[in-house]
């Protein structure tokens, strides 16, 4: 049946190291579509999480700072809301970027929480269009959150995102 592409004793190994990686790609996947566990974690465990997860790829090093917040636990849309909104420019770092290295700042000021994310990516000018809508969703929820969000980039520049929610 499968003449030419080898025998049971080549396609076997092969068969189940492809398997595995797909079982490890739809883990993966499904971790990270998951919201955060809402009221058993801080917003810093999860982003932690997020970040850790990130950095077992190997596909860019992220580092962290994390002020201000000491764990407190937050509102559950303020929680899911920042969480989903580096969860996406993560995901946009990580397919568009070519970035190798990702800072990610969270920091609790008097009355707000503040995401800065800065890459040293190709960057892109942030006043084309683009097919996705993922920087329009990221919009939509920090508004939704009374926000903002703001994005500097330019063609060989990286990106930063940096984004100021009340609290």
């Amino acid at each position: 049946i499968l003449a030419g592409v080898g025998g049971a004793k080549e396609l076997l190994p092969r068969a189940s190291n492809y398997l595995q990686d797909c079982i490890n790609e739809i883990r993966s996947l499904t971790k990270r579509l998951s919201a955060p566990t809402l009221g058993k974690i801080s917003l810093e465990e999860s982003i932690e999480d997020l970040i850790e997860s990130i950095n077992q790829t190997s596909k860019v090093k992220i580092v962290s700072q994390i002020a201000g917040l000491n764990n407190r636990i937050l509102k559950n849309d303020l929680h899911i809301g920042i969480y989903r909104i580096l969860q996406e420019h993560l995901t946009n770092i990580l397919k568009h970027a070519a970035a190798s290295l990702v800072h990610v700042t969270l920091e609790s000021f008097v009355g707000s929480v503040q995401l800065r994310v800065k890459d040293n990516g190709k960057g892109f000018d942030p006043q084309k269009q683009f097919g996705g809508i993922g920087i329009a969703n990221m919009v939509a929820r920090a508004e939704s959150l009374k926000g903002k969000l703001v994005i500097k980039s330019a063609p060989t520049k990286g990106c930063e995102l940096f984004v100021m929610v009340p609290l």
